[in-house]
């Protein structure tokens, strides 16, 4: 019988093959990546300037006016100010995790100091002179806005990816300038119907009511209602500048890097009544001289609180939940959990530490200190 030997790739062959494969990949992938990076970019812009564009068209009808021009984002002369039109434009109908207000110099904290553009092959140095009111939405994009003044239209300037790189200006990149909005001052909205010549708003259209206005000037902005703002927000966290505020502050257990709780601690029978023998639960009273400072802070679900006797054997433990029941309501006893029979964990031989057997332990960056009455 004759055999026919097939012919098979060769490992050069496997080899060579593979290289080109590699080769037109490297040429290829970065140019779809980057076509694909820039409709992403594209799509977010677009998106953004959408939901601008519609708050402007339904400003008036939100703010119950007769007309665009008697909205907050219309002005007569170039003579306004910010905070009063584009800025609460920004802080009502968008979320902000940024706000910058009016630019200094032509430049702010929501965007880079410096831009760049390709012209010709080469790489352009611009700053961008950037007017209205600026903010870093929760989205990452970054916004300078100005209303309308007199004939001219409001305007954006967005970075789509915020104060990030690559920072390059163009259609087609994350730095876009110069976007119109265009909504006509004279036109009315939907809800207004005419009577004669005057414009009378239609009784069973009730006010469109926005979202609640965020009256903080700045991110620096301390003034209690600001800070009462952003607590109700769930803005405030350790470190933040609210927590300065006497009013505000002292509300946020957040805001708190270190609390002490006052435990005023015994063992049922006392100390006289206690053997070695006679089994027995500890308990703290909650009288008056139980309680935390700064006041009214609760002890995480984290924490536990150990008995740790005179021999060195660590008895029952009590819960962060039993704890801060004990803190709030004087007068019961709130009992550890088991019973000891050893005398050396009764008053005021025991002692009280947390569940890492000290008797401070840090959480979620605040520190606890445990202090025994």
């Amino acid at each position: 019988m004759k055999h026919t030997m097939k012919r098979a790739f060769t490992l050069t062959e496997v080899l060579v093959a593979v290289v080109i494969v590699g080769i037109i990949a490297a040429l290829v992938i970065p140019a779809v990546v980057t076509k694909y990076q820039r409709k992403v970019l594209d799509a977010k812009a677009d998106r953004q300037m959408l939901a601008i564009q519609e708050a402007m068209n339904g400003l008036a009808v939100a703010e119950n006016k007769t007309k665009f021009s008697d909205t907050s984002m219309y002005v007569e002369t170039d003579s306004y100010s910010v905070d009063d039109t584009a800025g609460k434009f920004l802080k009502k109908y968008f979320k902000i995790s940024k706000y910058c207000g009016a630019p200094s110099g032509g430049k702010s904290d929501c965007f880079a100091n410096e831009y760049y553009e390709y012209s010709d092959k080469d790489k352009k140095v611009i700053t961008p002179d950037l007017k209205g009111a600026c903010a870093i939405l929760k989205n990452g994009i970054s916004l300078c806005v100005t209303p309308q003044i007199g004939s001219t239209p409001a305007y954006v300037v967005m970075d789509v990816n915020g104060p990030a790189k690559p920072n390059i200006l163009g259609d087609d990149k994350d730095f876009r300038k110069l976007s119109p909005l265009n909504v006509q001052s004279n036109i009315t909205p939907d809800r207004v119907r005419q009577s004669g010549e005057n414009p009378v708003i239609s009784i069973d259209a009730p006010p469109i009511i926005g979202a609640e206005e965020n009256p903080c000037a700045s991110s620096t902005d301390t003034s209690t209602a600001c800070c009462k703002w952003r607590l109700n927000h769930k803005e405030l966290k350790l470190g933040h500048v609210c927590c300065a505020n006497p009013v505000v502050g002292p509300l946020e257990p957040k805001c708190v890097s270190k609390v002490t709780v006052h435990l005023n601690f015994y063992p049922t029978g006392g100390t006289s009544s206690s053997t070695s023998t006679t089994s027995t639960r500890l308990y703290i009273d909650a009288a008056n001289n139980t309680y935390t400072a700064p006041a009214d802070k609760e002890i995480p679900g984290g924490l536990n609180i150990r008995v740790k006797c005179a021999n060195g054997n660590i008895g029952p433990t009590m819960s962060a939940g039993t704890i801060n029941s004990a803190l709030k309501a004087p007068g019961g006893q709130y009992f550890f959990s088991g019973s000891v029979t050893d005398k050396s964990c009764f008053h005021p031989y025991e002692e009280l530490l947390w569940n890492n057997g000290s008797k401070t332990i840090t959480y979620e960056g605040v520190t606890y200190e445990i202090v025994k009455h």
